[in-house]
């Protein structure tokens, strides 16, 4: 349901308006309006002020980020969110507590991986038996120590005269030497020319006592230890749930804070009065007035309804079972002025094609446990919630179609559960899914005119809506009726079902071309002879969009049985593997789990999107423009509060 909103000019003394904003805020259902012309520099205070909100809110965000905080929602008041710098000595023990410990814990893991990073430096030296302080040139001796293969060491050997230094070397394990070499100071550039035969030089800044080998093993001794200190250090400082939502409603004060010093600098202000403009929901308006009044009765209210030149925000209600879908409407617009909510109509639809290209019994029970758990244990917030919450009666419609299909992760049901096969896309029942696709289409684009034709009358738009939005809903009507004996014409379909529908077929048809003559004749009106018949024209070639609309919704028979081919499919190869003894039972558990997850992945991506297109393209464009703005109350935009309040219906 759209609600009505009604517009809001709030005038008062300049010293209030602070007060006022918070009043605003705590209501939930105020939406302001900006004014590109009225942005007010923040005077030194408040900017200040602002700056030292903004340093502690990143200070809150830090330790919040490192208690690897969840965003679950806390339900709290205004007032309470306003004072909880009551709590501000507890609050600033917790954060000078969790700061240290997040120091701490960074310091010991940058030594951890300080240590690993060593570790796979010195893992190709290992087999290294000199102490890496030995390694060091000194005035009169070099040392020169690496690692080479085998093959480009000969070739040294053999191209360089090696008479002026010593040199040992150290098989390895992956069939290359370690060398030592070391001679007079003199000598060096020559021993040197080894860099040219692919030979990696044993780091100098390492000047440890042991062995590569033996310092590998202290380094990883010494992580073990810091990494039991980790882990004891994260135990040490587990937080309590009431410590991090106290650190939550803390952040987000902060962040309400600040948003109350930006808006002081765009609302519009002289140096004595201010001025606010807004919207609210009709439904409390009086309430509102005397909300305003008690916080300041100097406070000019006035309360009117929007104009024809306004663009009121779009204020949406639903049941819960609805709401969900609205985050697939808001994809397309939020309902303009002249729209109605296309919300209920949207989940009636949707959640039956979902079903459709989801249709399984087995995949829509686990959709919708694993979706149910997590928002019953999780508790997302928001949109989140609203998508998670549509996968979840979404998967009870792919079970309600599983039925229809006899299909429970491909096979099919036990003969006491279900006896018969009411509609099988693999088999005899593959047009009738077909036929059943495109007729679902025609009734869908039926109940969007209709939609159309009763839009245009609530805007009293009677011409149209009798000469032009009647005809294309009547006509459809027609089509209803008369389509499963026509396509029974095309498709051989030998079903009862479909044999009801036949003493319908040619009243059906008459009434399609009534329609079909209305939409002819009617498009015109309004124009002259010229533009008449170019409106006929119009009128006439809209059977071929029609036609094109309706075999849109073959995508729902198409996307249905790529699901139910690959799932037939996987079983039929986990079949043959169990034939294979009891490492082919494992090898086909394992396929088992790999296709049908990947199958309920991709048949739930197509399904959302697929289903999507549909609501945008054959439905809405027959009635629903979506030009409008969502309405956004103050305090809403806040990270993990949710503001309670007794004004909100």
């Amino acid at each position: 349901m759209i609600e009505k909103a009604k517009k809001v000019a709030l005038v008062g003394e300049r010293t209030a308006l602070k007060n006022v904003i918070d009043t605003l805020k705590a209501t939930g259902n105020f939406q302001i309006t900006f004014h590109k012309s009225s942005t007010n520099p923040l005077s030194n205070e408040d900017a200040d002020l602002k700056k030292q909100y903004t340093n502690e809110l990143n200070r809150v965000s830090g330790v919040l980020n490192y208690l690897k905080a969840n965003n679950q929602a806390v339900n709290i008041t205004y007032h309470n969110l306003k004072n909880v710098t009551k709590k501000q000595k507890q609050i600033e023990n917790l954060l000078t507590e969790f700061e240290q410990a997040k120091i701490d814990a960074t310091n010991l893991q940058t030594q951890i991986n300080l240590n690993q990073n060593s570790i796979q430096a010195l893992q190709k030296f290992r087999d290294l038996p000199v102490p890496a302080h030995l390694l060091k040139s000194t005035q009169n001796a070099f040392v020169l120590a690496g690692l080479i293969s085998a093959a480009d060491f000969t070739r040294f050997t053999n191209d360089i005269d090696t008479k002026d230094f010593i040199y040992e070397t150290y098989p390895t394990t992956n069939k290359s030497l370690v060398v030592v070499m070391t001679g007079e100071i003199e000598n060096q550039p020559i021993a040197e020319t080894i860099l040219d035969y692919n030979f990696t030089p044993f780091p100098s800044y390492y000047e440890f006592e042991r062995t590569p080998l033996a310092q590998i093993d202290y380094l990883s001794q010494e992580n073990l230890s810091l990494t039991n200190e980790l882990t004891k250090q994260a135990q040490k400082y587990q937080p309590t749930a009431e410590q991090v939502e106290l650190l939550k409603v803390y952040h987000d004060y902060l962040l309400n804070e600040i948003d109350t010093l930006e808006i002081l600098g765009s609302t519009i202000q002289t140096k004595l009065c201010f001025v606010v403009h807004g919207w609210i929901p009709a439904r409390i308006a009086n309430e509102f007035t005397t909300l305003i009044r008690e916080t300041d009765k100097n406070i000019v209210v006035t309360i009117q309804d929007a104009t024809e030149t306004d663009t009121p925000p779009a204020l949406v209600h639903n049941t819960p079972l609805i709401a969900p879908y609205n985050s697939i409407t808001m994809m397309y617009g939020a309902p303009g002025r002249n729209d109605i909510d296309p919300n209920p109509f949207v989940a009636f639809f949707y959640f039956l094609f979902f079903g459709a290209m989801f249709g399984d019994l087995g995949y829509g029970l686990l959709l919708s446990v694993i979706t149910a758990v997590i928002l019953l244990v999780k508790r997302p917030q928001g949109g989140t919630r609203q998508l998670i919450a549509l996968f979840c009666m979404g998967g009870v419609s792919a079970a309600l179609w599983g039925l229809l299909f006899n299909s429970f992760f491909g096979l099919n049901l036990p003969t006491f559960m279900m006896n018969r096969t009411i509609i099988d896309p693999l088999g005899n029942d593959a047009t009738l899914f077909f036929a059943l696709s495109l007729y679902l289409g025609v009734i869908q684009i039926m109940v969007g005119n209709l939609l159309n034709f009763i839009n245009q009358l609530r805007l009293q738009q009677h011409v149209v809506a009798w000469c032009k939005g009647l005809p294309n809903f009547v006509m459809f009507v027609g089509l209803t009726l008369a389509f499963p004996s026509l396509i029974q014409k095309i498709i051989p379909l030998d079903y009862a079902a479909v044999n009801w529908f036949h003493p319908l077929m040619v009243p059906g048809l008459i009434v399609t071309l009534v329609g079909f003559a209305g939409v002819v004749l009617g498009n015109g009106i309004g124009h002259r002879i010229g533009g008449y018949m170019l409106g006929m024209f119009s009128g006439a070639y809209k059977l071929v969009n029609y036609f094109s609309d309706i075999l849109s919704y073959a995508r729902l028979f198409g996307v249905g049985l790529v699901g139910c081919v690959i799932a037939y499919v996987t079983n039929f190869l986990c079949g043959m593997f169990a034939g294979a003894g009891f490492i082919g039972i494992i090898f086909g558990g394992i396929v088992a789990i790999l296709f049908h997850a990947l199958n309920i992945a991709l048949s739930l991506l197509s399904a959302y999107i697929h289903n999507a297109r549909l609501q945008f393209v054959e439905f809405f464009g027959k009635f629903y423009e979506g030009t409008g703005t969502p309405f956004v109350p103050m305090a809403s935009k806040l990270r993990y509060a949710r503001i309670q309040n007794d004004t909100r219906k």
